[in-house]
């Protein structure tokens, strides 16, 4: 059995301009981290047998400045796809 690790790492800035004709400020929002980790489970001659996926992040914390974004803070799923019958013809 062969296994694959797939990652999608995704961090977010907002760009704004606080003071008119002054250069826009980038404001992070999302810091770099790892979103989606996929785990699949490959078996000869069948193909994907397992995957387990971890969807998670974390976002910066706004409220000290009286921002709430229409998110929540923080996030995770699991979510698990198993093979349960298989047939040769």
């Amino acid at each position: 059995m062969k296994s694959v690790v797939l990652k999608l790492n995704l961090g977010v800035a907002a760009s704004l301009e606080i003071n008119p004709g002054a250069p826009p400020t980038s404001i992070p929002v999302l810091q770099p981290q790892d979103v989606v980790v996929s785990t699949v489970y490959f078996a000869n001659n069948i193909g994907m047998v397992y995957a387990t996926t971890n969807v998670a992040y974390e976002i910066e914390d706004f409220s000290g400045i009286g921002i709430e974004l229409p998110i929540p803070q923080t996030f995770s799923q699991t979510q698990t796809e198993k093979l349960i019958a298989h047939q040769v013809e």
